[in-house]
Parts: structure tokens; sequence; C-alpha cells
């Protein structure tokens, strides 16, 4: 395809792009939330003892008694100093892959996983989510370790003192030796002669032998020489394991074993006898980690603790707050259900606390029920009769709250199963109940996810099923309730008419049940994907969808969760995100909800006001989406006098990526004006490129000087309206996105980049910006670029996930009006797939953040 043709297919792509990024505009706020839930920002410098962690998942002591921590769902390795304060080493809190060549703290990780330590203090990490390894060295810099291993999911790693590493791929159910040279072999699993399931821990005595935690087969090998031996599994007939997930070995050969389903910590001594740590000995509630430090101390951790055990002395606290009610007042643990009630309290349901939290109109968070019979709430539900109905899921239970606040069971026995239709509530059963609703009558709506049902509780006590076979299944068409079969439905929400809407998320659908017990699909193909805004809402691809919201005018709202979105449903069939980029993390509050970042999010509710609540589940975070309320100016008396001047802030950002700041000479600009306003800047008109709804683009002139101060001055009607000063700089480069911050980017056949239509690796592409600087030779100002075409005076360069890219050519798009095109060849197959962070440097000045491009 030509230059020119591509461009053509550029312009005609973001011209479709445009009316998606301007249909919504929802504003973002977290309205309740741990300040140190796994994705804020973690304080350095407290106590390591004051520290949250959500999900330990890895644990190494160095020999100078430094420990290192990876918080998965934080996506941080963190070390606890000698004076027992705590400090990040590597991750900035969000989801990614970037960061290779500088520090290790400025770099994005995607859940990490087993760490170790060498001889020469470099701290290896299993980065699970990028399936690869990196190394974050003594100077601090993190680097991609390279291997011609081809990593499903790397989980634990063990550094032996020869330099070799060996990995446990637990999803791709290997275990592989790296060298120092990079070369790789398997010695489990793949291949090999020793097969293996969903390996975890690794440990290796630095004499050939490794031991691997066979989880899934629920054993632990000792392999050495090509062959392996089991010393210890499920049918051992004195010590039965139950799942091993980590291991620590130290010189002397005592080997430890995290046996997590059982919760306690195994010790085999080097004689080959066993001894048994119980979890609660150490103070915890269970075990998922052990490390020995080369200085005899064991270090054992559950998912949010880390405590030492040395011989003949009580366990000392080293890491992880403790879980009382001073530190859990306002911090919520794994937000997963939502409802409110007519006076406009928010109930949560708090699955990893097992507990019920109210948040009242005015902020004050209380526990509204909590109890032994709470042993997994994922969904509740409130009737102004009824009170609180909550669903639990592990008990297979439907309980309710008295108006005294205690618990009791409403239906189920404990047991999975399911009952004949009419039994009465008390005597049924339930696999797995996954949402509830109330209609406007009373009777309360249940998915029954395993069972593959909605099923109703009348007033008359009795159940009924409304819509399912009892069979997973899909039926586009829809029909009769009962006669349509339903796959895993995970949320429920109660419309106009009583129509209740029901997530059918094994299927990536939602569908809506009338009164009369019709089944019609509502939005989603079927299919998953991420795809279909600003088209109709059934030929949309959802992912795993648990979260369904209904307004009064029958707009449908739905917690796209594995997409990480929020998207609508309007009355017209219409679906388009309202919140979130795609991108699993934490960003955005108070700014717009389209460009936010969520992270699983898995419950909604509706108020009276309009305004959208999200239990955003892994950022342990309730957030509110609301639109903002209109500035009405008031009436102004009318005068035969000429109003005088107003010389308000100009607002005006670079058109590409809205950021503010300094412009540069080229630069295409987004001012907030009347259409029929005029930019002079430095006494000169800008031209006008484009008129938009309260925007005009105008372009800044080339023969603006960096380093000076630009005079942008607003006249409308030959009179002044606003006037500012802004600094000129060198370049302001801002990347052109489509929605959900992918960047614009052209592939060779002149499709665009997409997470449905990934670019190859190492394909050539094309992006493109404004805001270059100064070209050469010198183009007029408010003229297309022409032969020959312009380009950018000073150097460009493009990261993709952090690491540079060979860039083939950058210069004005031809044409077009300030705007410049870069084509580069994309990285090869180090590189992992899916979504990566792009940035264009121009003269040492990068694009904005948060822009992704898709890898396959």
């Amino acid at each position: 395809m030509s230059l020119r043709s591509r461009l053509r297919r550029f312009l005609f792509l973001l011209a479709l792009s445009a009316p998606v990024l301007a249909q919504t505009g929802f504003r973002i706020e977290t309205i309740l939330g741990d300040p140190f839930s796994p994705s804020a920002t973690q304080p350095d410098g407290i106590p390591a003892t004051a520290a949250r962690f959500t999900s330990i998942n890895g644990v190494a002591v160095d020999a100078a008694g430094l420990i290192y921590i990876a918080d998965t769902a934080s996506h941080r390795v963190r070390r606890v100093n000698r004076d027992g304060s705590i400090t990040t080493i590597a991750g900035t809190g969000a989801p990614g892959y970037s960061g290779d060549g500088g520090p290790a703290t400025r770099a994005a990780l995607d859940s990490p996983y087993g760490l170790a330590v060498d001889a020469a203090g470099s701290v290896f990490i299993a980065d699970y989510g990028n399936a690869c390894i990196r190394r974050v060295d003594p100077s601090g810099v993190i680097r991609t370790v390279a291997s011609t291993a081809r990593f499903t999911g790397p989980r634990n790693i063990a550094a032996a003192s020869s330099g070799d590493l060996y990995v446990s791929d637990f999803a791709g159910h290997a275990v592989y030796r790296i060298f120092p040279n990079g070369s790789t072999s398997v010695i489990a699993g793949a291949a090999s002669s020793i097969p293996v399931r969903a390996p975890a821990g690794v440990a290796t005595d630095g004499l050939g032998a490794v031991y691997v935690a066979d989880s899934g087969n629920r054993r632990v090998l000792r392999i050495a020489g090509g062959a392996s031996t089991t010393i210890l599994d499920a049918q051992s007939p004195d010590l039965a394991l139950g799942t091993p997930l980590s291991l620590s070995l130290d010189a002397f050969g005592t080997l430890l074993i995290a046996d997590t389903l059982s919760g306690r910590v195994i010790e085999r001594a080097p004689n080959g006898a066993f001894a048994v740590w119980p979890a609660s000995g150490a103070g915890l509630s269970a075990v998922t980690e052990v490390a020995l430090s080369p200085r005899g101390a064991a270090y054992v951790s559950d998912r949010t603790r880390l405590v030492r055990i040395v011989p003949d002395s009580p366990p000392e606290a080293i890491a992880g707050a403790e879980n009382d009610a001073a530190v859990l007042s306002a911090p919520l643990d794994a937000p997963i259900g939502l409802t409110l009630d007519k006076t406009g309290n928010l109930f949560i349901a708090e699955e990893a606390s097992r507990r019920i939290r109210k948040l009242a109109p005015d902020g004050d968070v209380s526990t509204a029920a909590t109890g032994s019979l709470l042993e997994d709430p994922v969904a509740i539900a409130h009737d102004p009769a009824f009170g609180l109905r909550i669903a639990d899921y592990q008990s297979n239970r439907i309980l309710g709250v008295s108006s005294a606040g205690d618990l009791y069971a409403v239906s189920g026995d404990g047991q999975p199963g399911t009952s004949s239709e009419g039994d009465f509530a008390v005597a049924a059963r339930w696999n797995k109940p996954r949402a509830l609703v109330f209609d406007s009558a009373g009777n309360l709506f249940i998915a029954d996810s395993l069972n593959h049902r909605v099923r109703r509780i009348g007033l008359d006590g009795r159940v009924t099923t409304v819509a399912g076979t009892g069979a997973p299944g899909f039926s586009p068409a829809g029909g009769r309730g009962t006669g349509s079969a339903l796959n895993t439905p995970t949320a429920l929400a109660a419309g106009p008419q009583d129509t209740i809407y029901i997530a059918d998320a094994g299927n990536h659908a939602v569908f809506a049940l009338s009164r009369t017990g019709d089944l019609t699909r509502i939005a989603g193909s079927g299919l998953a994907g991420d795809s279909g805004d600003a088209g109709p809402a059934t030929q949309a691809r959802l992912r795993f969808p648990a979260g369904l919201a209904v307004a009064p005018d029958g707009v449908l709202y739905i917690a796209d969760t594995y997409n990480h979105r929020i998207r609508r449903v309007l009355p017209t069939g219409i679906i388009e995100t309202i919140a979130g980029d795609g991108v699993a993390g934490l960003s955005g509050d108070g700014g717009p909800a389209q460009s936010a970042r969520l992270h699983t999010p898995t419950a909604l509710a509706l108020d009276s006001a309009g305004n959208l609540y999200v239990a955003d589940l892994e950022n342990n975070r309730i957030r509110r989406l609301f639109l903002p309320s209109p500035q009405i100016e008031p009436a102004q008396p009318q005068s035969s006098a000429p109003p005088p001047a107003v010389t308000s802030q100009l607002l005006l950002r670079n058109a590409a990526s809205l950021a503010a700041g300094p412009i540069s000479p080229g630069e295409r600009l987004a001012v907030s004006a009347d259409p029929a306003s005029e930019l002079l800047i430095d006494g000169r008109a800008a031209p006008r490129l484009a008129t938009g709804d309260g925007i005009i683009e105008v372009q800044a002139p080339y023969a603006l000087t960096p380093g000076s101060t630009a005079s942008l001055e607003l006249w409308l009607a030959n009179r002044l309206v606003a006037k500012r000063s802004l600094p000129v700089a060198p370049s302001s480069p801002g990347l052109y996105t489509a929605a959900h911050g992918n960047a614009v980017l052209i592939h060779d056949d002149g499709s665009r980049n997409s997470v449905d239509k990934p670019a190859a690796r190492g394909a050539v592409v094309s992006v493109f910006l404004t805001g270059a600087g100064r070209l050469s030779p010198l183009p007029p100002d408010g003229a297309p670029a022409r032969d020959p075409l312009p380009e950018p005076v000073l150097p460009v360069s493009v990261l993709i996930g952090g690491a540079p890219v060979d860039v083939l050519w950058a210069g004005a798009a031809p044409g077009l009006i300030g705007i410049i095109q870069v084509n580069f060849r994309l990285p090869g197959l180090f590189t992992p797939p899916g979504a990566r962070s792009i940035r264009v440097n121009i003269g040492g000045i990068e694009s904005q953040d948060e822009v992704t491009v898709h890898l396959r």
C-alpha cells in the first residue's frame, strides 16, 4: 500500500474514531477504597509491618538479610530494609510491560510472582503476566532476561550459584533451565520424559538437583541426571500432601514446602525426616510462600503478612498490617457486589473480608453484616419489605439480614444441588448462586450460576425456574426463558416493566427476560472480544460481563469485566463505552471516565440522580461515574454600550493528546471557543483547520521561536474575550488515538490496529502525531504537506513497551496540515504479545502516557 493510500485510510479511520470519543461526558472518581489498595500508590519508608499487601506470591532473602516481596495484585516488588522500613524496588503499581534499560521503579510489571536473588545481589522476577523473566541489577536497572524459552506463565524461579536459572512455567506445564549465555533446556514437562502439571515452586542445591512443586499432581519432585524421584505426594501414607505452591532449600539440605491446601509448612530435614508447622502456630490464616535465609531463619507468608521463624523463639511479624478494626474501618477487600436502598445507602459485598459494608449518603462507613454464616458473599439485593439478601457463593446459600443485623438462612443447606419446581425455598438447593435482584413486587430472582439457570423465590416462598435449561448452552435467538440455554449467568438487574436483565457471562452476552417469560438477546454476539462501539449491541463483543444496572429510561449499563470497561446500551440498541480504556489499571480519577483505567469491574448500582457506582474489584475501590452539572451563566442586563473586554484564561490543548502545556512550532491546537472566534498568536491569525462542538482547531505558526513566550488572544465579533501567554517548546508531541487510548496505528494492509486486529511482531507500521516542532524544508502555515515531504529537524525515536525500535522514516503526512507520520518496525519475538505502551520521543520530549498498541 502506498504512503498516500495509507494516509487516506488513516483519515477515514480517524473520522470514524472521533464520534466515539465525543459520545459521553462521564467523569470518574473514587468514593471509597483503601489508600493502600493494590494498585494505589503505596508509600515507601513506612514500617513494613504497617504496609498493606493483598497477594504475596514471592519471597526471597539475600545474604545481607534484605527481604524481597512480590505483591502480585499491586504489580510491584518491594524490599524490607534492615531498619524494618519498606521500599519499592520495581513496578509502578499499574500492569504493563515497559522500562527495560531504566530504573526498575519506573518500569511496569504485570502480576509478578516468584523471586530469586543471586550472589551478586541481582533480583530475578517471574513477570507472569508478561510471560518473561526480568532482572533488577544492584544499581536498580531492570532488563528482560534473554531466553529462547517461550514461556506461557512463569510462576517461580530459582538462581543457582553457577548462574543458571530454573523457571517453572505454571501455565505452560514445564520447567526450564536458563544458562548464563541465554540458552535454554527443558528439564520437566513439554518434550521431556518427566510430566508435570501446573508446576509452581522450584529450588536447587547448586549441584544439579532441582526440586519442583508439581502442584497440579499434588507432589514434590527431585530431578537430577534427567530422572525424577517423588519425595512427597498426596498418597504418602504418613504425611499426605495437599497443594504445594512454594519451596525453599538451604545450603544444608533442609527443604521447606508451603502446602497451601492444608495450611501448613512441611519441613524435610537433610536425613529425609519430615516435620509439620501449622500456619496457626505462626499467627497466619494460610500459607502461600516460604523462604529460608542464608542465616537459617524461615520466612512464611499468607496473602497479606510475612513472619520470621527461628528455632526456640516466637514468630516475629516482618511485613503486612494486622487486619484489626482500626485498619479496616475504611479500606475494602475485594468488593464484588453492590446494591442501593431507597434512602441512598450503598451496600458492598466484600468477598475477601466476608462481610457486607454500608456507605451512607453522609459518607459514614459501617459494617451491615458479618458472621460465621458468611463464607463467600458475592452479591446483595435490597427490598424495603424484606431488607438485605445475600448470595453466598461457596456455601450455596441465600442469606438474609435481620433488622438487628443478624444473619439467617433463607434458602439452601450448604450443599450444591438443585431442587424440584415449586419446592419451598427452605428446602431448595443451589449451585454457586452468583447474583440476585428483587422486582417491584418483591419476588427475588437468583442467578444459579452452575445450574445455568435463573430461578425465582416468589412471594409464596416457592422456587421456580424462569430462564435456562439446567445445561450450559447458548440460545442466541432467545425464545421462552425456560426453553433457552444459558451458560453461567453471573449478574441480574431489574428494569422497567419488571424486565429482568441477565448477564450470561459464559456466552459473553446479555439477555432481557420479559414479565411474560420471553427471553431476548440485548447485547453481545456470543463471542468473547472487545469491539462494537457505536454499532448494534447484539453485534458487539463482550468478555465475561459480571455487572448490570438499568436506568428508568431503559438505558442498560454493563460491567464488561475482563475488558476492564463500563459500556451502555441505548434504547436505540447502540452500544458505547462510557468508562475504561480497555487496559487493566488504576488511573483517571477526576477526569474523563473513558480514558480512565479500571481493573476487573464486577458490579454496578445506579442511583436516582443517574450516578453509576462501580465495584472496581482488583483495585479494591468503589468508583462513581457522574455527569458534571452544566454551568449556567446568569442572564446579563441589556445595554446599548459595548461590553467590556473579558480577559479570562484561554483554554487550549494539543489536538491529538488533549494535553495542556507549552506549544511548539506547527502544532495543531484544540481551543475551547465559540466557532466564530479567531485566535491570534503573537498578533497573527492562526490558520483555522477544523470546527467542532465548542472547539476550534488551529495551527501554531512555524515562525515561533523555541525558548520564547507566545502571546495568545481570542477574539469574537471584534471583542477580546480571552488571552494568555505560553512558553514555546522545541516540540510537544501528541499521538493521535482512537477509542480507549489505542494509538491510531496503521498496518501495511491499511487496517487499523486494535485488540481484535493486533499487529504481527516485526511488522512495519505507521503512527501519527502533531507537535514535532520545526520541519525542513519549512512548509507554509495552514498548507497541506506536499512533495518533497518535510521532515522534523529534531531526532525522532519510538519506544514500544519501554524498548526502542527501528524508526524507518518520519515526516509530514502528505495532504495534511501539522500532522507527522512515523514509520517504524515493531519489536520481534522476544517482546510478549498483548497491549504494549507506545511513546514517541522528539528531541528528548515524549508523547503522552497510557497509549497502547496491540501485538499478536
